[in-house]
């Protein structure tokens, strides 16, 4: 498959042709905030202090030890999630404090673009959504964005526990789309939790620098 800086349409080609399922990522994939990036991270950190009893300045230094060694380990960036399950803080902790300090309506607004690339792309394809974020703020995400009612389903940490790197979230992705998985095109940012897993699983890939990656997608379908 050639890399989604290539112009020509890679619908064009046979490997292309049988997919029946795009599963998308969520944060930074359909939409980029540094902002609400920016918001979790200090609400880690602040759930980080509580629960070990520490300053914000250690908070801050293991934080990102934490980070650090979690990213040499595992060869990609790991997420919040990630981060506090590794200092022994459960993801439910994680998604209290998110919902209790984080509106994602103070960083996000309707996308128009986005609604109408996921509308073109629904004509065809199931879409799919699965991501480490909880259903809480997922919900609210896709409202925000306006894009909630074009995924067929949707799969967050919340409904099963996991997150990803975990490839098991991709097969149970595309039984919940009735679609096998060597006809599901994953679509995401980060290689390591959202394409590796879903190659090990037989599904082609499509890497995301930005949101416009996302709208190439459409000019590619309608062209």
């Amino acid at each position: 498959m050639r890399n989604a800086e290539v112009q020509t349409s890679p619908f064009d080609q046979p490997e292309w042709r049988d997919i029946q399922a795009l599963i998308f990522d969520m944060d930074d994939t359909l939409y980029t905030s540094p902002e609400l990036k920016r918001a979790y991270r200090q609400a880690a950190c602040t759930l980080i202090a509580e629960v070990k009893g520490i300053d914000r300045l250690e908070t801050e230094d293991l934080y990102h030890r934490t980070r650090t060694l979690l990213a040499a380990r595992c060869g990609y960036p790991p997420s919040n999630t990630l981060i506090l399950h590794e200092l022994g803080i459960a993801w439910e902790a994680w998604r209290d404090q998110t919902i209790r300090t984080i509106d994602p309506g103070s960083f996000l607004r309707q996308d128009p673009e986005l609604m109408t690339t996921l509308s073109v792309l629904s004509r065809r394809y199931r879409l799919g959504l699965l991501t480490n974020n909880h259903r809480v703020h997922t919900d609210r995400i896709l409202e925000i964005l306006g894009v909630g009612p074009f995924f067929q389903a949707i799969l967050t940490v919340s409904e099963t526990g996991k997150t990803k790197p975990d490839p098991t979230l991709c097969s149970t992705m595309a039984c919940l789309l009735d679609v096998l998985p060597e006809k599901c095109l994953a679509i995401g940012d980060e290689e390591g939790i959202d394409l590796i897993p879903a190659r090990a699983t037989g599904m082609k890939t499509y890497h995301v620098r930005h949101v416009s990656d996302v709208h190439r997608l459409r000019e590619w379908f309608t062209n």
